[in-house]
Formats: C-alpha cells, structure tokens, sequence
C-alpha cells in the first residue's frame, strides 16, 4: 500500500506553509539570502538587457539590408528609365514615388516591430527579477502582499 501521489503533494504543501508560516513567525529565513536574490535578480536584468540590445541591432541590421537592396532596384528601374531619354511625370512618377513610400513604411515597420520585442524582453526580465526577489526572501517586506502599499500608495 503506497500512498496517493495526489494526497502526498497536498502533504507535502501543508507542511512547506506551516514551514513558510513558523519562519515568519519565528523571522527567521529558510531560503534564499535576500542579497543573493536581489544579485540574481540584477543578472536576470541585465541579461535581459544585454537580449533587447541584441534584438534592436538585429532589427536595425534586417531594416539597413532591406533598405539597401529596395534602394539598388530603385536606381536600376531609374537608370533605365533615364536611359530611355523619356520624361518622368505623370501616373508612372507617382507609382515609383508610392513604391519609395512603401519601402520606407516597411523599414519602419521592422525597427517599431524590433523595439516592441525588445521592450518585451526588457519587461520579462524585469518581472523575472522582481519574482527572484520575493521568492528570495522569506520576511514580509519581501511578500507579495507587502507590495500593495507600495502599488497603491497607502490608499486610493
């Protein structure tokens, strides 16, 4: 006769909150050194950092090559153009003109798409470290329910 895998997990949560109740209670720290976690949670940013930085060169990079190889076949449409000794106006100069809009809108989409994943990594390592924080510290200052003073500001 074994025990219930089930039963033994809800066991096992019973005793870590009696635990994780007793040490607070008692102030004392069973887990992780609060200087510890708040360096873990330094490196997790600046990991994070160090990711977003990479995603904005990476962005800028794809954007600089898409503008070089849209701005080649833009001079070898024109050169040919021009070496047709035909003047350029009209609907024909307004088409090349929306085509040189729409290139550059699509430079523009792939930096804002760049900045917005960066922005998502710098704010998934900021969560990632603000966790390692709270988790890393056992006393009240460090729990989730001691934020919401500092989230609402003692009041409404």
């Amino acid at each position: 006769m074994g025990m219930d895998q089930e039963a033994a997990g809800m066991l096992r949560q019973g005793t870590q909150l009696a635990d994780n109740v007793y040490d607070l209670l008692a102030g004392t720290t069973r887990g992780q050194n609060p200087s510890v976690a708040e360096e873990t949670a330094r490196m997790q940013e600046f990991e994070a950092g160090k990711q977003a930085a990479d995603l904005l060169a990476n962005a800028d990079d794809t954007a600089d090559t898409l503008r070089a190889e849209r701005e080649a076949a833009r001079a070898t449409k024109n050169a040919a153009w021009g070496a047709s000794g035909l003047e350029m106006s009209g609907s024909k100069e307004l088409l090349r003109e929306t085509a040189r809009i729409s290139d550059d809108l699509d430079e523009e989409d792939i930096r804002a798409k760049g900045e917005r994943t960066a922005q998502d990594a710098l704010d998934q390592g900021r969560a990632t470290g603000n966790m390692t924080r709270i988790n890393g510290s056992a006393t009240p200052i460090g729990s989730t329910l001691s934020l919401g003073s500092k989230i609402y500001k003692y009041g409404r």
